[in-house]
């Protein structure tokens, strides 16, 4: 009996899914470049402050600082996904993304709260954290809760997490893809994800950011902001 070489197969379909998302969202892909690269080296320019003197930055700014290594790889594995096409697991990696930026504004607003965090006795609702996003970044008559219920049913395998990956349904029945399959409607535009982070960055961290910094994020924001409209 001969055996089907699927993991080729699924190599196959990843490559071709990448090509085509860079051909159709390479805009957006290059703008997630330009400002994951400026998130990450803000994060840098933090940890060498922390270094140079531990004093300068207080224990809660520190804890956040903690939460963007794994908000950075989260982003990075996010891009992964979309390009290779696994739109399911995108939704589920981006709930996360969204609680952790979540925690951070949330510990800029409630300082007390880092050492129940550390001691795993907080209590905040998680679908709670996405708010505080908003009220962080003063954006009033605004919820994260919708979008972040909508990738929930991503994360707890509703039906809807499900249907999304039949490829087609007619009289004859239901045909399923074990492979990725490339589709324009539900493959993501990832650069709002440092984009947003930088500007939670920078409302937390204002007083220890150089001038110069500041103002090349504003400048990024404000072009991030003509650009998409």
């Amino acid at each position: 009996m001969e055996t089907l070489n699927v993991f080729d197969t699924f190599l196959w379909a990843e490559d071709d899914n990448t090509r085509k998302t860079l051909s159709r969202f390479g805009k957006d892909f290059e703008l997630y470049k330009r400002f994951f690269n400026l998130l990450c080296e803000t994060i840098h320019h933090l940890y060498e402050l922390m270094e140079k003197d531990p004093r300068k930055i207080p224990k809660t700014k520190k804890i956040i600082l903690m939460i963007t290594n794994r908000i950075v790889q989260l982003m990075q594995s996010i891009r992964v996904l979309n390009l290779k096409g696994y739109y399911c697991e995108v939704r589920v990696l981006e709930r996360c993304l969204l609680e952790s930026m979540g925690l951070c504004a949330y510990f800029a607003l409630n300082e007390e709260e880092t050492d129940n965090w550390i001691r795993s006795k907080g209590s905040m609702a998680k679908i709670r954290l996405v708010d505080y996003i908003s009220l962080l970044l003063g954006v009033k008559g605004h919820s994260g809760i919708p979008f972040y219920s909508k990738l929930s049913k991503h994360v707890h395998t509703d039906v809807e997490a499900i249907a999304s990956l039949v490829v087609d349904i007619d009289l004859e029945g239901i045909s399923f893809a074990l492979t990725p399959i490339f589709d324009k409607e539900r493959a993501s535009e990832i650069s709002w994800h440092p984009t947003l982070m930088l500007a939670i960055l920078r409302t937390i961290f204002r007083d220890e950011l150089t001038e110069k910094r500041n103002g090349e994020i504003m400048r990024l924001l404000k072009q991030y902001v003509a650009e998409k409209g």
